[in-house]
């Protein structure tokens, strides 16, 4: 009796090139080879059992898909989703205006770029060290990002306090 034997190729399994985000973002992972898809860890990614999922970056962590094709062979593919380091934002101390017109240096650090808001009274918005001149107290954000864009905003408050003057008082003068 003879018995024919058929060899069928197994799947390929790809579960994408290795990624990197923000802790916080999320990730779009999508694989291909098979018919099932099963991703592990499980808790890991959003749709442990799709070809496409998502994966919300708060470590570094390598992700393992195992295809299965319609004849139930499989395959096993590996992905690294990197997390990119945030940066370590520091706006400065708190300052304060005592004289009318007056101004202070702000000095963040941590960031290769920053954006400060309100714009209300700065010399610069997207430099590290703008001069502050607000009219009134002015509380600002300096959000500094690092060289792979994740972002971190720390606050810094410019206290207006003039001497001498009312600010409740029309032309602002006591006497």
């Amino acid at each position: 009796q003879s018995i024919t034997v058929t060899v069928v190729s197994p799947p390929t399994a790809y579960a994408g090139v290795d990624t990197s985000g923000c802790p916080g973002d999320t990730v779009q992972l999508s694989g291909s080879g098979g018919v099932s898809y099963a991703w592990a860890p499980v808790g890991a990614v959003m749709s442990p059992y799709a070809a496409s999922t998502q994966v919300v970056v708060n470590q570094t962590r390598t992700l393992i898909l195992t295809v299965t094709d319609a004849n139930g062979c499989t395959d096993t593919d590996t992905v690294v989703v990197s997390a990119n380091a945030s940066p370590s934002v520091w706006a400065g101390q708190d300052q304060t205006i005592t004289t009318m017109g007056g101004s202070v240096n702000l000095a963040a650090s941590g960031g290769v770029t920053y954006l400060w808001s309100p714009s209300t009274g700065l010399s610069c918005t997207n430099c590290p060290n703008p001069v502050a001149s607000p009219s009134v107290t002015t509380t600002y954000t300096c959000t500094g990002y690092s060289a792979a864009g994740c972002e971190r905003s720390d606050n810094v408050t410019v206290f207006v306090t003039i001497v001498g003057v009312d600010p409740s008082r029309d032309g602002g003068f006591s006497i």
